[in-house]
């Protein structure tokens, strides 16, 4: 019995600690739909480094009670083919709730992070890298640092070590007060990191 509660453990501790790095990118293009040629760059960059282990968000509002989102997987061959039209769709404008109702249904469904049944606890199982995309009016007027990732950090306990956070900020008209809320966040953390372009 005791070899094979052992043996148990390390098929699980392997499975554990062999899964891969998965991406997840979302995009608000609700705003940023006159640079969707700009995005559509940007997001590819992302794609094309990733180990196409992960899915794609492109937000809409609520539909019917639930999110409304497109999803993408990242190991489909047509991807990056199809960058180009995918953020070329207007969607409508997401709230916070919204954002962070998609985000946490791709981490639940893909079990991203588990419950620990011994203590009810959430434990991260994978590392994860979040790529959101905004534009710089919908990111600091919707305070979507406090309202989607700090709330996932948070409700999902996700590591530092294990979880990184890049906000790739659609900003060509620089403003005063997008500014001092972008430096406030710019050297906050380490694996949170603010991409402006």
């Amino acid at each position: 019995m005791k070899n094979i509660f052992i043996l148990s453990f390390l098929i699980f501790a392997s499975s554990v600690f062999s899964q891969e790095l998965e991406t997840l990118i979302y995009i608000d293009n609700s705003t940023s739909i006159n640079r969707a040629t700009t995005l559509s760059m940007e997001v590819s960059s992302v794609v094309e480094a990733s180990n196409e282990v992960g899915v794609l968000m492109l937000g809409d509002s609520y539909k019917d009670g639930k999110p409304n989102p497109e999803l993408y997987d990242l190991n489909d061959e047509n991807l990056l083919n199809n960058i180009s039209n995918i953020c070329w769709t207007r969607k409508k404008i997401q709230t916070p709730k919204e954002i962070y109702s998609t985000i946490a249904d791709v981490i639940d469904k893909r079990k991203l992070v588990v419950y620990n049944n011994s203590d009810k606890n959430r434990k991260q199982m994978v590392p994860i890298d979040l790529h959101l995309f905004f534009n710089v009016s919908t990111f600091v007027l919707k305070d979507i640092y406090k309202n989607v990732v700090k709330q996932l950090i948070v409700d999902y306990k996700l590591i530092d070590s294990q979880f990184n956070c890049i906000i790739h900020l659609d900003y060509t008209k620089k403003k005063e007060q997008y500014n001092d809320y972008i430096e406030h966040f710019k050297n906050k953390s380490n694996n949170i990191k603010i991409k402006e372009y």
